[in-house]
């Protein structure tokens, strides 16, 4: 009888090949031990863990968007300029014409014909170069959208939802972290527990070896069964070093879980309580409690409210776009028709239509926001379910410690009895050993019944979506 809990079985022989590598042999060798309780391997798995760093990144992200949403509210400023040099300049000119024929108008009779007379209003209105060689322009655009301002609110509205949706998130990663670094401690705590009953078993075959050996020395017992006690023995030392590569595996698995190197030592001075407290919730408590504190709904909910400032938004781009704009520009080398500078303000109204398109994405949003219901109504229905099956959990665990108690105290007076059977003749050597495995089962027994209740807890506990 190994001992050995079925979870810490896998992968054992692969694990002991690196475990005892001569690199390993001697990184663990010179390395100080790493004294860890419950609580500081708790934090230390929050501080490492991947999946605990990736959900605050995505909180950071979804507050940097947030902010980038924020100045949508702001007007766009638009600045354009260019610096041109032109072939050559372009003066004001009017080619020749032919006026033969033409009637004088009145009051031009004095300047002879009508060419001379066109010629002398352009002499007196010279309008010079339309566009020098060099020109340079700049304008600076400022316009400020007023009826889309709605759906920037709205938007906002999505991004503050999804900066609480992503910190919902984070709060259940490190509620699953948690769970995970608790289920690895005491697995590993266990597996060192087991190890020690294995000693103690080790110690118990070995007190009755000698026990025969001083029999077989007065005569009052067979060569073979003081053989069929050293067969039992080298069986016991033989369980001892499968305990002892579990301890190995265990405390590696929850080097991993804390994002250490699986060679790195570690010294687990948790004690728990034997027996454990009584739980102090009752079932409605607990079902109360994960209905408050359910990541899930939570998350659920804010996509609910993602969906409706959605569906607003995409519905008011049906109204009409108005946006008030202000414009200033000035030239450099545009002549005399342009001037050196202008400025105007005014509004403008843009209205696009897409034929039904705008509405349909409403309706779209409008099946999300149903869909959410949904996941929401079935959530509710599910987590109370999910909380009685680990609170029954909860209480068969304790129940068996009780079982297993009892099993234990059984088992410690028929091997108390055996012995002394054994020693005033009337009871087997067999007996005896069978009477010592029976012992050391019924340790194991109640050393896995007594950490199987605290991972029990530990998943009522996530269940509800607490920390303790």
């Amino acid at each position: 009888m190994s001992g050995i809990p079925s979870s810490l079985i896998p992968a054992l022989a692969g694990l002991l090949l690196t475990l005892a590598s001569p690199a390993a042999l001697s990184q663990r060798a010179s390395s100080p031990e790493q004294s860890l309780s419950l609580g500081q391997a708790i934090d230390l798995g929050l501080r490492q863990s991947w999946d605990v760093r990736i959900a605050r990144t995505e909180v950071r992200e979804a507050k940097v968007q947030q902010s980038s949403n924020m100045h949508l509210w702001f007007p766009r400023l638009k600045v354009t300029g260019n610096l041109l040099l032109w072939n050559k300049a372009l003066p004001f000119e009017i080619p020749p014409m032919d006026f033969s024929g033409l009637t004088m108008p009145p009051g031009c009779e004095l300047f002879g014909s009508y060419s001379h007379c066109f010629g002398a209003f352009l002499e007196a209105f010279d309008l010079g170069v339309i566009r020098e060689r060099f020109t340079a322009q700049a304008t600076v655009q400022l316009v400020q959208p007023l009826t889309p301002l709605y759906s920037v609110y709205q938007l906002g509205r999505v991004g503050r939802l999804g900066e609480r949706m992503a910190q919902a998130k984070q709060v259940q990663t490190e509620s699953q972290v948690r769970y995970e670094v608790t289920e690895a401690y005491l697995q590993a705590y266990q597996a060192r527990v087991f190890d020690g009953i294995m000693k103690e078993a080790e110690e118990l075959v070995r007190a009755h070896e000698e026990r025969v050996a001083k029999l077989l020395q007065e005569e009052m017992v067979r060569r073979a069964e003081q053989l069929k006690v050293q067969v039992k023995l080298a069986e016991v030392r033989q369980n001892r070093l499968k305990t002892a590569a579990a301890v190995e595996l265990s405390l590696a698995n929850l080097a991993r879980v804390l994002s250490l190197p699986i060679h790195t030592p570690l010294a687990l001075t948790e004690r728990f309580p034997d027996p454990p407290p009584p739980y102090a919730h009752s079932l409605d408590g607990c079902i109360e409690r994960a209905l408050r504190n359910r990541q899930e709904l939570l998350m659920v909910k804010l996509g609910q409210e993602q969906a409706r400032a959605g569906r607003a938004a995409a519905r008011w781009q049906l109204v009409p776009t108005v946006a008030a704009v202000a414009q200033f520009e000035a030239n450099h080398g545009m002549g005399t028709i342009m001037p050196k500078t202008a400025f105007f303000v005014g509004g403008v109204l843009e209205w696009e239509f897409q034929w039904g398109k705008k509405w349909k994405d409403a309706d779209l949003l409008t099946l999300k926001l149903r869909r959410a219901e949904l996941l929401e109504r079935k959530a509710r229905e599910g987590i109370p379910l999910e909380v009685k099956k680990h609170y029954l959990d909860l209480g068969v665990a304790r129940a068996s410690l009780g079982v297993a108690r009892a099993a234990v105290k059984s088992a410690e007076e028929a091997l108390r009895i055996q012995v002394k059977r054994f020693e005033l003749q009337a009871g087997s050597n067999t007996e005896v050993l069978d009477a010592q495995m029976e012992l050391t089962k019924s340790r194991a027994s109640y050393s896995s019944a007594l950490y199987q209740y605290y991972i029990a807890e530990a998943a009522l506990e996530r269940a509800m979506g607490g920390s303790r």
